[in-house]
């Protein structure tokens, strides 16, 4: 029997709590994908967040993860600009909690 790895982006969904999903334009987040990963770098430090893609309901998504939510919200404030991938005012949205 094959013994397969566990990707990377598993391993970091089970390590990292806060999740921040970001929604990636038609175009691509550009330049400004680069200005948040030198951010992070910079001010957060390896060890400390992880970057992947994440499927979400309303469209692409790059989900940021923190391992504190201090971290999480420093880089939504450092980005306001960004759009969180957030689809729970969307009609489909069955949840009870839902707005």
């Amino acid at each position: 029997m094959v013994r397969r790895s566990t990707s990377q982006s598993r391993t970091d969904d089970r390590a990292y709590p806060i999740r921040v999903k970001i929604a990636v334009p038609v175009g691509g987040l550009g330049n400004v994908l680069i200005d948040m990963q030198n951010w992070l770098r910079d001010h957060l430090g390896t060890g400390e967040y992880a970057i992947h893609s994440a499927p979400t309901t309303v469209g692409d998504a790059a989900a940021f993860y923190f391992r504190t939510v201090d971290a999480g919200q420093r880089f939504i404030d450092a980005f306001p600009a960004a759009e969180l991938a957030d689809g729970t005012v969307l009609q489909y949205n069955s949840s009870p909690y839902r707005r």
